[in-house]
């Protein structure tokens, strides 16, 4: 780099760090509307502080689990396990849902028969383009 030359800036190319948008409806064709208002969900980046430590946890609990199976020990309940790390990581993603819609996420994701919703927060997690800074809600 020369003299006067500024360094370059890698931040501007970085993820921001939360994205929120609008929950859809369980038939999918529009917005959900609780209390007159839409609901939002707002999520965490696979690259923010909070997305990688649910990444983490996500993928320790995997690999102990992989890891007993490969020394012969099976346990019955590791399809429960499974469910249940998989509705804690994505309760882990998801920053806030808004009060119209008072139900904790941990709740959502949990819960089989709100997987339409658990979907949109795993949908909208896995879409680096969400993240871009200036992103909006959809």
């Amino acid at each position: 780099m020369s003299d006067g030359e500024k360094p370059f800036d890698l931040s501007q190319y970085e993820m921001a760090d939360s994205f929120t948008f609008k929950v859809k409806n369980i038939q999918g064709d529009d917005y959900l509307i609780v209390g007159g208002q839409p609901v939002l969900c707002e999520v965490w980046s696979t690259g923010s502080k909070q997305g990688v430590r649910a990444l983490h946890l996500a993928g320790l609990a995997s690999q102990m689990r992989t890891m007993r199976m490969l020394r012969g020990e099976l346990d019955k309940d590791d399809v429960v396990k499974a469910d249940a790390e998989r509705a804690a990581k994505l309760a882990a993603f998801t920053k806030s849902i808004s009060t119209n819609f008072a139900a904790a996420p941990e709740t959502i994701t949990s819960n089989p028969k709100m997987n339409w919703f658990t979907k949109q927060i795993k949908e909208a997690v896995s879409k680096d383009a969400n993240f871009s800074k200036g992103s909006t809600p959809s």
